[in-house]
């Protein structure tokens, strides 16, 4: 069986040499403290699926390092985002990590919010004297969608949702609008910044290392197609190995797969793994995909949120495959980690080294450099800064 086809993948870009990375930038309790208001805040953040949200009343809470949410779908049918938290003393209005709702009951005094955050109920308000129910109404955060993908941001001023992703164009738009169902969802905690864990997710050069035994057997990383895009995006595309696309056990989208593919899926000879600033990675897969999300928690703390989605089975029970895609998958995150937590530390141990960047980790560059933007370079400690922070703006694809 001959392979297929690889996409057009633009030509290897000679790139300048780039300037080290110092070290304390991982370590920094200031520095952190930067990225969170300045990055993290914001940011649009991608927390979910549609299809988390079925019904008018769904909601799901999401444990956000600096705030509780929960997202809730309106009666209009729109997904709207709010603080977890009574405009009283605040208490939780939602507990539950998932469910349906008619309105947001506060737990400690039953002041009650409807589905469009609107304060419409408060026990003995009387006793409140001349209370401005309009002013009490629940905290919204901005909550846009890209197909089906749903994001958050904590800052008003902060440009569209469709603008953000814009550098992505069009050629994702039949996977992000897919139907699809939750196949899995874990979390992991490590101890580490939370760039050590998404530069893992950024560059294939450890793969032959780490992942010998696993991704190694499968793609084939030192010819893996990069692309930086602007906002700090990007893309990571490895080849799957001659090999494996000439195997009798090639399905033409997926290796050993029973599962039928997302409606348009046409990319077969690469993992394409888009990857939005500042911490979520979407590696695309012929039947569904899973989403990584990295929060920080602590300068030295980091959580890694994992959810699976396939194409919809309907009403039939989950395709067992999807157990063996979540089970390798998982074998994946754990190679990782398990290096992550001694990084942290080694570089704690020697904080004045810089590091050094190879092409292959160009995207670790340019993230670090997008992150000064986000701050500004005034902001942060000479120390600390990137330096020539403009260097690969040439090679941004717009």
């Amino acid at each position: 069986m001959s392979a297929v086809p690889a996409p057009v993948a633009p030509a290897r870009k000679t790139l300048p040499t780039l300037t080290p990375i110092p070290r304390r930038r991982y370590i920094d309790p200031a520095f952190f403290q930067l990225e969170t208001e300045h990055v993290f805040k914001k940011s649009w953040l991608v927390i979910g699926n549609e299809s988390e949200f079925p019904n008018v009343g769904s909601y799901v809470t999401y444990d956000v390092p600096w705030a509780p949410v929960v997202v809730i779908r309106g009666k209009d049918k729109r997904l709207r985002a709010f603080l977890n938290s009574c405009t009283h003393r605040g208490a939780a209005v939602v507990r539950e990590e998932k469910g349906e709702a008619r309105m947001m009951v506060c737990k400690y005094h039953a002041w009650s919010f409807d589905l469009q955050g609107k304060l419409v109920s408060v026990p003995q308000r009387s006793d409140f004297g001349d209370l401005n129910m309009e002013e009490h109404a629940l905290n919204e955060i901005r909550c846009e969608q890209w197909g089906g993908l749903v994001f958050i941001n904590f800052d008003k001023k902060a440009m569209p949702l469709s603008e953000w992703v814009a550098p992505f164009g069009n050629q994702y738009d039949h996977i992000v609008n897919a139907p699809l169902k939750v196949v899995n969802k874990r979390s992991y905690t490590i101890r580490c910044n939370w760039k050590i864990a998404v530069e893992a997710f950024v560059e294939t050069y450890h793969v032959p290392v780490i992942h010998k035994e696993t991704a190694a057997q499968v793609i084939q990383s030192h010819d893996t197609w990069l692309e930086l895009y602007p906002h700090g995006h990007g893309l990571l595309a490895p080849p799957y190995r001659p090999d494996v696309l000439e195997s009798s056990e090639w399905k033409g989208t997926a290796l050993r797969s029973t599962l039928k593919p997302l409606d348009g899926y046409n990319f077969v000879t690469h993992v394409m793994t888009p990857g939005l600033f500042p911490n979520a990675f979407i590696s695309f897969e012929a039947p569904g995909y899973p989403m990584v999300v990295k929060w920080p928690i602590s300068v030295n703390e980091t959580r890694i949120d994992l959810f699976w989605y396939g194409r919809d089975w309907g009403d039939q029970e989950m395709p067992a495959e999807w157990n063996d895609r979540v089970a390798a998958f998982h074998m994946l995150m754990l190679e990782d980690v398990d290096n992550l937590e001694p990084m942290q530390k080694s570089i704690e141990a020697d904080p004045e080294r810089k590091v050094p960047l190879c092409g292959q980790e160009q995207r670790i560059w340019h993230m670090n450099a997008e992150i000064d933007r986000c701050i500004g370079q005034d902001n942060i400690a000479p120390e600390l800064r990137m330096k020539n922070a403009d260097l690969l703006d040439p090679f941004i694809t717009a």
